[in-house]
């Protein structure tokens, strides 16, 4: 029997609900299996609410992190495609990926070049 990243986590939520399922030590957090699927089920909820369709490619330019992980499993369990921007990344190597990636919504390349925007001009200011 193969097993999704979500029947996993279901699994474990049915085994071990209150065993942490991961810590970040940088941001000081630590869920347990239950909170995990629960701030996971969150997200599928919130992306599907937007409108996003299975098969859809979705952005996410994040450092690593809880919430990271929280994205790449709502999205394998929703069905859409993770499309990982690295915040290490120069504006233009942003740019590209954005402007390559088929079948974002409308939402999220709007979304995306406001981070962007915003990413170049922290950018610009930290080289100085």
């Amino acid at each position: 029997m193969m097993m999704t990243l979500g029947d996993l986590l279901e699994r474990n939520v049915r085994r071990h609900p209150h065993k942490t399922a991961l810590t970040c030590v940088n941001e000081g957090v630590s869920l347990s299996y239950l909170e995990l699927e629960q701030r996971v089920n969150s997200l599928v909820a919130a992306l599907m609410a937007m409108g996003i369709k299975r098969g859809d490619r979705v952005a996410t330019l994040s450092h690593n992190c809880h919430r990271y992980a929280e994205i790449f499993m709502a999205l394998t369990k929703g069905g859409w495609v993770l499309v990982p921007l690295d915040h290490r990344l120069t504006a233009r190597e942003l740019s590209y990926l954005i402007e390559n990636s088929e079948k974002m919504g409308n939402y999220l390349i709007k979304r995306l070049t406001e981070l962007k925007e915003k990413y170049e001009i922290i950018r610009s200011h930290s080289e100085k």
